[in-house]
Protein backbone atom coordinates (compact mmCIF):
# COMPACT_ATOMS: atom_id res chain seq x y z
CA UNK A 1 0.00 0.00 0.00
CA UNK A 2 1.18 3.47 -0.97
CA UNK A 3 1.80 5.85 2.17
CA UNK A 4 0.68 9.40 1.79
CA UNK A 5 2.58 12.63 0.83
CA UNK A 6 2.90 14.06 4.51
CA UNK A 7 3.02 17.86 4.00
CA UNK A 8 5.04 20.03 6.01
CA UNK A 9 4.95 23.93 6.37
CA UNK A 10 7.81 25.58 4.05
CA UNK A 11 9.18 27.78 6.78
CA UNK A 12 8.82 25.36 9.68
CA UNK A 13 11.12 23.02 11.23
CA UNK A 14 10.78 19.00 11.15
CA UNK A 15 12.54 16.26 11.91
CA UNK A 16 11.68 12.33 10.69
CA UNK A 17 12.91 9.31 10.50
CA UNK A 18 14.65 7.95 7.75
CA UNK A 19 14.55 4.18 6.89
CA UNK A 20 17.29 2.68 4.71
CA UNK A 21 16.67 -0.74 2.97
CA UNK A 22 19.12 -2.85 -0.02
CA UNK A 23 18.05 -3.57 -2.94
CA UNK A 24 17.58 -7.08 -1.20
CA UNK A 25 14.67 -5.45 1.07
CA UNK A 26 17.20 -6.06 3.80
CA UNK A 27 17.44 -2.97 6.37
CA UNK A 28 20.57 -0.70 6.91
CA UNK A 29 19.72 0.91 10.11
CA UNK A 30 21.78 3.73 10.85
CA UNK A 31 24.74 3.48 8.30
CA UNK A 32 28.39 1.87 9.67
CA UNK A 33 29.91 3.98 6.50
CA UNK A 34 30.16 7.58 5.96
CA UNK A 35 27.36 9.35 3.60
CA UNK A 36 26.85 12.95 2.25
CA UNK A 37 22.84 13.68 1.29
CA UNK A 38 21.67 16.43 -0.45
CA UNK A 39 17.82 17.48 0.25
CA UNK A 40 16.31 20.07 -2.39
CA UNK A 41 12.87 20.63 -3.26
CA UNK A 42 11.02 20.01 -7.09
CA UNK A 43 8.43 22.19 -7.57
CA UNK A 44 6.91 21.43 -10.77
CA UNK A 45 5.48 25.02 -11.41
CA UNK A 46 9.27 26.22 -10.50
CA UNK A 47 10.65 28.40 -14.13
CA UNK A 48 13.65 25.65 -13.42
CA UNK A 49 11.95 22.76 -11.69
CA UNK A 50 15.17 20.90 -11.68
CA UNK A 51 17.65 23.20 -9.43
CA UNK A 52 19.63 21.27 -7.23
CA UNK A 53 20.72 25.36 -6.34
CA UNK A 54 19.13 25.19 -2.89
CA UNK A 55 19.77 22.31 -0.56
CA UNK A 56 19.87 20.75 2.75
CA UNK A 57 23.19 19.16 3.72
CA UNK A 58 23.22 15.50 5.82
CA UNK A 59 26.61 14.10 6.59
CA UNK A 60 28.50 10.98 8.32
CA UNK A 61 32.15 11.36 8.75
CA UNK A 62 33.45 9.42 10.84
CA UNK A 63 32.04 10.00 14.78
CA UNK A 64 30.81 13.43 13.09
CA UNK A 65 27.17 13.88 12.17
CA UNK A 66 25.55 16.87 10.53
CA UNK A 67 22.04 17.57 10.87
CA UNK A 68 21.58 13.59 11.41
CA UNK A 69 22.15 11.21 14.54
CA UNK A 70 21.60 7.85 15.37
CA UNK A 71 18.36 7.10 17.36
CA UNK A 72 18.43 3.73 18.43
CA UNK A 73 20.08 1.97 15.44
CA UNK A 74 17.84 4.33 13.06
CA UNK A 75 18.81 7.53 10.87
CA UNK A 76 17.22 9.96 12.33
CA UNK A 77 17.32 13.74 10.27
CA UNK A 78 16.75 17.03 11.64
CA UNK A 79 15.51 19.92 9.29
CA UNK A 80 16.46 23.04 10.78
CA UNK A 81 16.01 26.42 9.27
CA UNK A 82 16.76 24.22 6.10
CA UNK A 83 15.23 27.37 3.59
CA UNK A 84 14.04 25.34 1.00
CA UNK A 85 11.50 26.54 -1.48
CA UNK A 86 7.96 24.60 -1.63
CA UNK A 87 8.29 21.17 -3.60
CA UNK A 88 8.29 17.79 -3.01
CA UNK A 89 11.51 16.80 -1.02
CA UNK A 90 14.24 14.74 -3.01
CA UNK A 91 17.28 12.99 -1.46
CA UNK A 92 20.49 12.74 -3.19
CA UNK A 93 22.96 9.98 -1.29
CA UNK A 94 26.64 9.39 -1.66
CA UNK A 95 27.35 5.84 0.28
CA UNK A 96 30.91 5.57 1.02
CA UNK A 97 31.07 1.82 1.27
CA UNK A 98 34.56 -0.05 2.52
CA UNK A 99 35.35 -2.35 0.07
CA UNK A 100 39.05 -3.16 0.07
CA UNK A 101 39.34 -4.00 -4.32
CA UNK A 102 39.52 -0.42 -4.81
CA UNK A 103 42.74 1.51 -4.27
CA UNK A 104 41.16 3.89 -1.71
CA UNK A 105 39.34 1.28 -0.08
CA UNK A 106 35.93 2.82 -0.08
CA UNK A 107 33.38 2.11 -3.20
CA UNK A 108 31.42 5.28 -3.71
CA UNK A 109 27.49 4.79 -4.70
CA UNK A 110 24.86 7.82 -5.60
CA UNK A 111 21.34 7.13 -5.03
CA UNK A 112 18.95 9.94 -6.34
CA UNK A 113 15.62 9.36 -3.61
CA UNK A 114 12.28 10.73 -3.67
CA UNK A 115 10.66 11.55 -0.06
CA UNK A 116 6.91 11.16 0.79
CA UNK A 117 7.43 14.65 2.10
CA UNK A 118 6.09 18.07 0.35
CA UNK A 119 6.74 21.39 1.66
CA UNK A 120 3.77 23.10 1.21
CA UNK A 121 2.48 27.43 1.83
CA UNK A 122 -0.25 26.36 3.53
CA UNK A 123 -0.18 24.79 7.42
CA UNK A 124 0.54 21.56 6.42
CA UNK A 125 0.47 18.10 8.78
CA UNK A 126 2.40 19.87 12.10
CA UNK A 127 1.31 17.70 14.50
CA UNK A 128 2.30 14.74 12.81
CA UNK A 129 5.45 12.73 13.35
CA UNK A 130 7.38 11.39 10.03
CA UNK A 131 8.50 8.02 11.51
CA UNK A 132 9.91 5.08 8.97
CA UNK A 133 9.97 7.30 5.95
CA UNK A 134 11.66 4.30 3.67
CA UNK A 135 13.67 4.73 0.74
CA UNK A 136 15.28 1.71 -1.25
CA UNK A 137 19.08 1.79 -2.22
CA UNK A 138 20.48 1.04 -4.99
CA UNK A 139 23.18 -1.52 -3.61
CA UNK A 140 23.13 -4.68 -1.79
CA UNK A 141 24.40 -3.92 1.41
CA UNK A 142 26.37 -6.99 3.57
CA UNK A 143 28.57 -6.84 6.90
CA UNK A 144 31.88 -8.00 7.71
CA UNK A 145 30.54 -11.71 8.35
CA UNK A 146 28.43 -11.23 5.43
CA UNK A 147 31.88 -10.51 3.70
CA UNK A 148 33.61 -13.52 5.53
CA UNK A 149 30.89 -16.10 5.09
CA UNK A 150 30.77 -15.00 1.07
CA UNK A 151 34.72 -15.73 1.45
CA UNK A 152 34.62 -18.92 2.93
CA UNK A 153 34.36 -18.19 6.47
CA UNK A 154 31.78 -21.41 7.75
CA UNK A 155 31.03 -20.31 11.74
CA UNK A 156 28.49 -18.78 12.99
CA UNK A 157 27.99 -14.80 13.22
CA UNK A 158 29.01 -15.47 16.64
CA UNK A 159 32.47 -17.17 16.41
CA UNK A 160 33.00 -14.51 13.82
CA UNK A 161 33.04 -12.10 16.26
CA UNK A 162 35.13 -13.97 18.45
CA UNK A 163 37.61 -14.06 15.88
CA UNK A 164 37.23 -10.66 15.61
CA UNK A 165 37.87 -9.90 19.23
CA UNK A 166 40.63 -12.39 18.91
CA UNK A 167 42.58 -10.18 16.24
CA UNK A 168 42.77 -7.80 18.90
CA UNK A 169 44.80 -10.03 20.94
CA UNK A 170 47.77 -9.61 18.65
CA UNK A 171 51.02 -7.87 19.69
CA UNK A 172 50.97 -4.19 21.23
CA UNK A 173 53.56 -3.19 17.35
CA UNK A 174 51.04 -4.76 15.22
CA UNK A 175 47.75 -3.35 16.61
CA UNK A 176 49.70 0.06 16.76
CA UNK A 177 51.58 -0.80 12.85
CA UNK A 178 47.67 -1.42 11.85
CA UNK A 179 46.19 1.52 13.62
CA UNK A 180 48.58 3.46 11.73
CA UNK A 181 48.13 2.07 8.71
CA UNK A 182 44.18 2.89 9.30
CA UNK A 183 44.78 6.33 10.01
CA UNK A 184 46.66 6.60 6.57
CA UNK A 185 44.38 4.73 4.96
CA UNK A 186 41.54 7.20 6.59
CA UNK A 187 43.34 10.17 5.51
CA UNK A 188 44.00 9.34 2.07
CA UNK A 189 40.22 8.21 1.55
CA UNK A 190 39.66 11.88 3.18
CA UNK A 191 41.84 13.23 0.81
CA UNK A 192 40.79 11.43 -2.06
CA UNK A 193 36.69 12.31 -0.91
CA UNK A 194 38.20 15.71 -0.51
CA UNK A 195 39.89 15.70 -3.85
CA UNK A 196 36.27 13.64 -5.20
CA UNK A 197 34.06 16.52 -4.06
CA UNK A 198 36.61 19.15 -4.78
CA UNK A 199 36.35 17.73 -8.46
CA UNK A 200 32.48 17.50 -7.85
CA UNK A 201 32.41 21.05 -6.48
CA UNK A 202 34.31 22.28 -9.93
CA UNK A 203 32.09 20.10 -12.22
CA UNK A 204 29.30 21.89 -10.40
CA UNK A 205 31.03 25.78 -10.57
CA UNK A 206 31.76 24.88 -14.15
CA UNK A 207 27.79 23.84 -15.03
CA UNK A 208 26.45 26.79 -12.84
CA UNK A 209 29.11 28.92 -14.67
CA UNK A 210 28.93 27.62 -18.20
CA UNK A 211 24.45 28.39 -17.24
CA UNK A 212 25.34 31.43 -16.51
CA UNK A 213 27.42 32.01 -19.22
CA UNK A 214 24.98 30.92 -21.48
CA UNK A 215 22.59 33.20 -19.66
CA UNK A 216 24.47 35.98 -19.61
CA UNK A 217 25.20 35.30 -23.60
CA UNK A 218 21.62 35.14 -24.31
CA UNK A 219 20.63 38.15 -22.27
CA UNK A 220 23.90 39.65 -24.48
CA UNK A 221 22.00 38.98 -27.60
CA UNK A 222 18.59 39.83 -26.90
CA UNK A 223 19.92 43.11 -26.04
CA UNK A 224 21.89 43.35 -29.26
CA UNK A 225 19.04 42.55 -30.76
CA UNK A 226 17.03 45.23 -29.05
CA UNK A 227 19.58 47.57 -29.95
CA UNK A 228 19.69 46.52 -33.16
CA UNK A 229 16.36 47.30 -33.50
CA UNK A 230 16.02 50.70 -31.51
CA UNK A 231 19.25 51.30 -33.75
CA UNK A 232 17.19 50.58 -36.65
CA UNK A 233 14.04 52.46 -35.63
CA UNK A 234 16.17 55.77 -34.29
CA UNK A 235 18.00 55.81 -37.87
CA UNK A 236 14.16 55.83 -39.74
CA UNK A 237 13.09 58.24 -37.02
CA UNK A 238 16.19 60.63 -37.97
CA UNK A 239 15.81 59.83 -41.88
CA UNK A 240 11.43 60.85 -41.38
CA UNK A 241 12.87 64.12 -39.22
CA UNK A 242 15.22 65.07 -41.67
CA UNK A 243 13.29 64.61 -44.76
CA UNK A 244 10.58 66.70 -42.87
CA UNK A 245 13.61 69.32 -41.68
CA UNK A 246 14.22 69.93 -45.29
CA UNK A 247 11.01 69.94 -46.38
CA UNK A 248 9.88 72.91 -44.30
CA UNK A 249 13.26 74.51 -44.63
CA UNK A 250 12.19 74.02 -48.39
CA UNK A 251 8.45 75.64 -47.55
CA UNK A 252 10.35 78.58 -45.25
CA UNK A 253 12.50 79.24 -48.05
CA UNK A 254 9.90 79.89 -50.66
CA UNK A 255 7.53 81.24 -47.98
CA UNK A 256 10.75 83.85 -47.08
CA UNK A 257 11.02 84.50 -51.01
CA UNK A 258 7.94 85.38 -51.58
CA UNK A 259 7.50 87.50 -48.41
CA UNK A 260 10.55 89.51 -49.42
CA UNK A 261 9.03 89.90 -53.11
CA UNK A 262 5.79 91.00 -51.34
CA UNK A 263 7.69 93.43 -48.66
CA UNK A 264 9.79 94.95 -51.75
CA UNK A 265 7.03 95.48 -54.03
CA UNK A 266 5.43 96.71 -51.11
CA UNK A 267 8.24 99.23 -50.26
CA UNK A 268 8.60 99.98 -53.70
CA UNK A 269 4.46 100.90 -53.56
CA UNK A 270 5.32 102.78 -50.57
CA UNK A 271 8.19 104.60 -52.46
CA UNK A 272 5.49 105.83 -55.01
CA UNK A 273 3.18 106.07 -52.53
CA UNK A 274 5.80 108.96 -51.25
CA UNK A 275 6.69 110.14 -54.03
CA UNK A 276 3.30 110.71 -55.18
CA UNK A 277 2.38 112.83 -51.95
CA UNK A 278 5.62 114.86 -52.81
CA UNK A 279 4.15 115.59 -55.98
CA UNK A 280 0.98 116.33 -54.26
CA UNK A 281 2.22 118.32 -51.80
CA UNK A 282 4.53 120.25 -53.89
CA UNK A 283 1.09 120.64 -56.40
CA UNK A 284 -0.67 121.65 -53.26
CA UNK A 285 1.74 124.30 -52.76
CA UNK A 286 2.07 125.88 -55.87
CA UNK A 287 -2.25 125.42 -55.47
CA UNK A 288 -1.98 127.01 -52.67
CA UNK A 289 0.24 130.34 -54.22
CA UNK A 290 -2.03 129.87 -56.68
CA UNK A 291 -5.20 130.85 -54.53
CA UNK A 292 -3.46 133.40 -52.53
CA UNK A 293 -2.34 135.17 -55.92
CA UNK A 294 -5.72 135.11 -57.16
CA UNK A 295 -7.33 135.43 -53.62
CA UNK A 296 -5.02 138.92 -53.50
CA UNK A 297 -6.02 139.21 -57.32
CA UNK A 298 -9.85 139.19 -56.35
CA UNK A 299 -8.94 141.34 -53.20
CA UNK A 300 -7.65 144.41 -54.78
CA UNK A 301 -10.61 144.20 -57.65
CA UNK A 302 -12.94 144.24 -54.64
CA UNK A 303 -10.99 147.02 -53.34
CA UNK A 304 -11.12 148.98 -57.00
CA UNK A 305 -14.65 148.06 -56.89
CA UNK A 306 -15.15 149.07 -53.59
CA UNK A 307 -13.38 152.04 -54.36
CA UNK A 308 -15.29 152.79 -57.67
CA UNK A 309 -18.11 151.89 -55.84
CA UNK A 310 -17.52 154.69 -52.85
CA UNK A 311 -16.34 157.21 -55.84
CA UNK A 312 -19.88 156.58 -56.93
CA UNK A 313 -21.51 156.72 -53.94
CA UNK A 314 -19.97 159.80 -53.37
CA UNK A 315 -21.02 161.01 -56.54
CA UNK A 316 -24.53 159.84 -56.31
CA UNK A 317 -24.65 161.39 -52.84
CA UNK A 318 -23.09 164.71 -54.45
CA UNK A 319 -25.89 164.42 -57.51
CA UNK A 320 -28.26 163.46 -54.34
CA UNK A 321 -27.87 166.64 -52.49
CA UNK A 322 -28.00 168.56 -56.13
CA UNK A 323 -31.40 166.62 -57.23
CA UNK A 324 -32.24 167.41 -52.95
CA UNK A 325 -31.03 171.11 -53.52
CA UNK A 326 -33.00 171.41 -56.91
CA UNK A 327 -36.10 168.92 -55.36
CA UNK A 328 -36.23 168.48 -52.07
CA UNK A 329 -39.99 167.30 -52.09
CA UNK A 330 -39.29 164.95 -55.00
CA UNK A 331 -35.84 163.51 -54.44
CA UNK A 332 -35.70 163.29 -51.19
CA UNK A 333 -37.48 160.08 -50.62
CA UNK A 334 -35.42 158.15 -53.77
CA UNK A 335 -31.82 159.52 -52.31
CA UNK A 336 -32.78 158.45 -48.87
CA UNK A 337 -32.93 154.81 -50.23
CA UNK A 338 -30.24 154.76 -52.26
CA UNK A 339 -28.70 155.91 -49.70
CA UNK A 340 -29.73 152.75 -47.68
CA UNK A 341 -28.70 150.50 -50.45
CA UNK A 342 -25.11 151.85 -50.43
CA UNK A 343 -24.96 151.36 -47.14
CA UNK A 344 -26.07 148.22 -47.24
CA UNK A 345 -23.40 147.38 -50.31
CA UNK A 346 -20.69 148.96 -48.54
CA UNK A 347 -21.09 146.61 -45.43
CA UNK A 348 -21.70 143.80 -47.74
CA UNK A 349 -18.23 144.47 -49.54
CA UNK A 350 -16.77 145.08 -45.93
CA UNK A 351 -18.05 141.32 -44.69
CA UNK A 352 -16.89 139.72 -46.97
CA UNK A 353 -13.27 141.59 -47.06
CA UNK A 354 -13.62 140.36 -43.31
CA UNK A 355 -14.60 136.97 -44.57
CA UNK A 356 -11.34 136.86 -47.07
CA UNK A 357 -9.04 138.08 -44.38
CA UNK A 358 -9.74 135.24 -41.79
CA UNK A 359 -9.46 132.84 -45.00
CA UNK A 360 -6.46 133.78 -45.58
CA UNK A 361 -5.51 134.14 -42.01
CA UNK A 362 -6.39 130.64 -41.47
CA UNK A 363 -4.45 129.57 -44.63
CA UNK A 364 -1.06 130.57 -43.09
CA UNK A 365 -2.32 128.29 -39.81
CA UNK A 366 -2.79 125.28 -41.77
CA UNK A 367 0.27 122.44 -41.40
CA UNK A 368 1.05 120.21 -44.08
CA UNK A 369 -0.76 117.26 -41.59
CA UNK A 370 -4.02 119.66 -41.56
CA UNK A 371 -3.22 119.71 -45.81
CA UNK A 372 -2.52 116.06 -45.86
CA UNK A 373 -6.22 115.09 -43.75
CA UNK A 374 -8.01 117.83 -46.27
CA UNK A 375 -7.27 116.08 -49.38
CA UNK A 376 -7.90 112.59 -47.73
CA UNK A 377 -4.05 110.82 -47.98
Amino acid sequence: MKRPIIEKNVHSDFDFILKLKSKNGKEVGFPSYDFEGRIYSHDHHHINPFDRGHFYTISRRGETMKNCFDDKGRLHIVMNNHRLPPGRLHLDLVSFLPNPIYKDGVKKVEDKLVLGIELVEGPGDHDFFIEDEEVILSYVYYTAYELAKAGGFDGTEEEFNEALAGIAGLTEKSKDNSIEIVRLKEKLRLLNRGLNCLDNGIKELEKNVGLSLRRINDNIDTERQRAKKAEKELDERITLLGDNFRRESFLFSENLKGEIERALKEEKTLREAIDGLTKAQKNLRGDFKELDDHIKRRLRRLGDDLYEESRRAKEAERGLKDVITQGLDTMGKSLAEESARAQEREKEIEGKVKEVKQFLKNMEEFTEEDIREAIGM
